[in-house]
């Protein structure tokens, strides 16, 4: 087991799961930014 980023990750896998984060991440924020600009086109 290794810290990183203030959490505990095992070394196999560990950098697979930060990826998977990230890409959630900016998917989420995408999502939200397009229904920001629908919502604001609609007004």
């Amino acid at each position: 087991m290794a810290c990183k980023g203030g959490r505990l990750v095992s070394r196999k896998g560990g950098d697979a799961m930060e990826v998977q984060d990230a890409m959630t991440l900016m998917f989420t924020f995408g999502m939200f930014i397009i229904a920001m600009l629908t919502y604001l086109k609609k007004k």
